[in-house]
């Protein structure tokens, strides 16, 4: 049995970190999956982060079946796993909208929990579609379940486990309007967005919806304004919804004239929707086709998109008083120097260390890319060093998660107090400054937010 002193010194010097993304000093490298997406335009991928692992799930259609990748861990010498090379993708699970599935119009969200669950949402553009809308659940033990028919979305909650939506969640929608995203907050506020058909004619704004536990778990809804210098409002398969960790509601999508990629986010100091427009499409080209938006446990938003053949990140530090969002160009080739698709559907996601990791489809060859930060994905941790001493769960990171791994190797016999010093000397971030308590202003802020939100949605309560 292990000590309980352990656990409280644990807990002390994880508290002592303070984890803090380097976004604006992304040094990106490429890794070929080595399976290849279907040539109809445009062409979808989705990415999620194995909860507490440093290796993705990939999917994409590949003759109108949606299948999924991953980087299995692979045994060193010592026994411990670690990744290697883009040889050890591996098919992980086939077919899993369990019917042909019309690869084109067909668009692909993906999510994961802790501790090991993954799954991918595939809808198309209208309220009543077949085949219908579906989600894929699965994990590493028992691979994927049979695909979930007639449900739009899914999200995992803080326990890890998944959460499926569709237009039934909100209540009293008619039959033309569909649920399109759903996000769930660290706080257990549930937040969705649902439009009228895409394929309709007319006005067709998005509309935002959010059941917080602080207001009784009442549906509040509010229009997302159409921002002026977009023309058209967002195109609801395309819209990705996100809490930030303060439990800020973000919404990222493309507008139906697919020219302009745009960014709203909910200022609780007003009460209002902020808009920003993060991209434009150059005339007469191929217009964007999708956009991923994601967050990791500091803060960040991310986006990510392809326009014009051009791969684009950005990002918006919610820590900051008044963020503002970065965006940066990713490639325009892969490293063998084929062109990226000129419009296409791409996956994000945030690694163990906050940083993102990309999904993408080149032009020619139709293969599946990733692209990361090499420093923190599939590497070996912030040292760079896989099978670095500490790393008893060999997931490529000294960290908290390895303390379970090495009180087994303990137990064993396998495993000492020298290797947990070890641990301790190359425990990665290593501490520094004590990180900031939220103080009760920060729930004050978030009850001033949810009370704004009620003023500004009472009209629009259903």
């Amino acid at each position: 049995m292990r000590p309980l002193w352990i656990y409280g010194w644990l807990l002390c010097l994880l508290a002592m970190q303070t984890p803090a993304a380097a976004q604006s000093s992304l040094k990106w490298s490429f890794q070929r999956t080595g399976f290849r997406a279907t040539s109809n335009f445009p062409s979808q991928t989705a990415i999620s982060m194995r909860s507490g692992q440093t290796w993705p799930v990939v999917y994409s259609f590949y003759e109108n079946s949606l299948n999924a990748y991953s980087l299995f861990p692979v045994l060193n010498a010592k026994g411990k796993n670690h990744i290697l090379p883009e040889t050890n993708w591996h098919q992980i699970g086939s077919n899993l909208n369990g019917s042909q599935f019309a690869s084109s119009g067909t668009y692909l969200q993906a999510d994961s929990g802790s501790p090991d669950g993954f799954a991918v949402s595939m809808q198309t553009n209208g309220r009543e579609s077949l085949p219908q809308d579906s989600v894929a659940i699965g994990n590493s033990l028992s691979g994927f379940q049979s695909p979930m028919l007639g449900v739009q979305a899914v999200k995992f909650d803080a326990m890890g486990n998944p959460f499926t939506a569709s237009s039934s969640l909100l209540p009293n929608l008619p039959s033309s309007v569909k649920m399109y995203d759903v996000a769930i907050s660290t706080f257990g506020d549930v937040g969705a967005v649902s439009q009228t058909n895409a394929t309709s004619t007319g006005t067709s704004a998005i509309t935002y919806w959010q059941r917080s536990p602080l207001l009784g778990n009442t549906w509040l809804s509010t229009n997302i304004n159409i921002d002026s210098r977009s023309e058209t409002e967002l195109l609801g398969p395309s819209v990705d919804l996100n809490f930030d960790a303060t439990g800020r509601s973000h919404i990222v999508g493309v507008n139906k004239g697919g020219a302009k990629v745009l960014a709203y986010r909910f200022d609780t100091m007003t009460g209002t929707w902020m808009s920003s427009i993060l991209d434009t499409s150059a005339p007469n080209t191929l217009t964007i086709a999708d956009v991923a938006a994601a967050t990791n446990d500091d803060g960040v938003l991310g986006a990510a998109w392809v326009n014009n053949g051009i791969l684009k990140y950005a990002y918006l530090d919610t820590n900051q008083i008044s963020p503002s969002w970065v965006v940066t160009n990713v490639a325009t080739t892969t490293p063998t120097g084929v062109q990226l698709e000129l419009s296409q559907g791409v996956g994000l996601a945030f690694d163990k260390a906050g940083l993102p990791v990309i999904s993408f489809v080149d032009r020619t060859m139709r293969q599946i890319w990733v692209a990361y930060d090499p420093p923190t994905a599939f590497g070996g941790g912030v040292t760079d060093q896989p099978g670095a001493e500490g790393d008893f769960n060999g997931d490529g990171f000294v960290d908290g998660y390895d303390v379970d791994a090495w009180g087994v190797g303990f137990g064993e016999g396998t495993l000492d107090g020298n290797d947990f010093l070890a641990w301790q000397r190359n425990l990665s971030p290593p501490p520094t400054a004590p990180a900031a308590v939220p103080e009760p202003l920060a729930l004050a802020s978030g009850l001033v937010g949810a009370a704004l939100l009620l003023g500004s949605t009472r009209r629009n309560r259903r």
